[in-house]
């Protein structure tokens, strides 16, 4: 909870100051600065960010208690298409991907569907790719794998960080937990897990301390005849 706070204090503290600044612009009659409008909404959105992962979980802990069910989607996505939406915002706009200098590659053969609400697909990667990030040295990649095998499309999200140490990889899935002491809410990935089973698909993880991780997402093929291309 102390984590969750913190976060979301940090942009509300930044928005305060941002306002106040267009406020005393608008009284003064100045021009308004655009970088001064995208900094605002850079602070709206992580505020939003942080608001939809803990509706998430919220939702996840009332399926897990039995107060309600988790209900499967059955619109179709174009993992190809979403991901490559996602990959440029995120080299384009992201402060922490651009100011260290991360790079985003997408490794496919050919466009893949899922069967995944194309807001939960942009969420679920959006979560996994800046988790890598967290863990990736300035200049390093993040590479994103799109294959199928027997059993659907899969997606795998491969950085080239830290690695998870032994002693915590049966904890990065719950609610709270987080390595970032002072600035993790410890909600990414617990939100992750929660989308993924409720759009049916399953996540997997590898990690080599000191080499990097790799988070694979499997999902439900719309077309049968997609499955069988082996990462």
């Amino acid at each position: 909870i102390r984590g969750i706070a913190h976060d979301i204090l940090s942009p509300v503290s930044q928005l305060d100051r941002l306002i106040a600044t267009l406020g005393l612009l608008i009284k003064k009659e100045q021009p308004i600065s655009p970088d001064l409008i995208g900094e605002i909404n850079r602070s709206l959105s992580k505020i939003s960010n942080i608001a939809k992962q803990t509706k998430a979980l919220k939702s996840s802990n009332e399926a897990n208690s039995g107060e309600t069910s988790v209900s499967r989607p059955s619109a179709q996505c174009n993992l190809s298409s979403e991901l490559a939406q996602l990959v440029y915002d995120l080299e384009t706009y992201d402060e922490e991907i651009k100011g260290r200098q991360i790079k985003i590659s997408i490794k496919t053969k050919r466009s893949l569907m899922a069967t995944v609400l194309p807001e939960d697909c942009q969420r679920i990667f959006n979560n996994l790719i800046r988790n890598a990030a967290h863990a990736s040295r300035p200049g390093s990649t993040i590479t994103l794998e799109l294959g199928a095998n027997e059993a659907g499309p899969i997606v795998t999200v491969c950085d080239e960080g830290s690695g998870v140490p032994d002693g915590i990889r049966g904890k990065i899935f719950d609610a709270d937990f987080t390595t970032k002491a002072g600035r993790g809410t410890g909600l990414g990935l617990p939100t992750v897990k929660y989308l993924c089973e409720k759009n049916g698909a399953r996540i997997d993880f590898s990690s080599q301390v000191g080499h990097g991780s790799e988070f694979s997402v499997l999902f439900k093929s719309t077309n049968p005849a997609e499955t069988g291309d082996h990462l």
